[in-house]
């Protein structure tokens, strides 16, 4: 019988709890998806400084890099893209707006809130799930 990876094997890098948060409840709607740790690493900086090391952990099939483009989408994606390459991986010149998917040992994901098109945050995201008619 072929046991599955555990989760750790496969995780999402976030910048803070907010990000963690809304992460686990969309994962919630979604139950077949493959299971993942989400690592909180408190803050942007303590993000891109583990990516490399992630990246190059042993066994580790898949990394997901969760940020906030904030007030510049192309300079956050030149500092995640650099942390990236850094761990020799080749990575694309621009984000793809459908989020970008690096295949290889480990599969790397990379989504930039709140769009992976516009500057913003996981709140500008959030904002956009909300129907406009919500009286909340």
């Amino acid at each position: 019988m072929n046991n599955p990876k555990p989760a750790q094997n496969r995780i999402l890098l976030v910048e803070g709890k907010n990000d963690e948060h809304v992460v686990r409840h969309i994962r919630a709607r979604h139950p077949s998806a493959p299971s993942f740790d989400i690592v909180d690493k408190e803050g942007i900086d303590k993000v891109l400084k583990s990516i490399s090391v992630e990246i190059k952990a042993s066994d580790r099939l898949a990394v997901g890099i969760l940020v906030d483009a904030n007030s510049d989408l192309t300079d956050r994606w030149k500092d995640v893209r650099d942390k990236i390459m850094e761990a020799n991986i080749q990575v694309p010149t621009n984000p793809n707006p459908d989020g970008t998917i690096i295949e290889g040992r480990p599969r790397v994901g990379i989504w930039l809130m709140p769009d992976n098109e516009s500057s913003g945050e996981l709140e500008d995201f959030v904002k956009q799930m909300i129907p406009t008619d919500d009286p909340v």
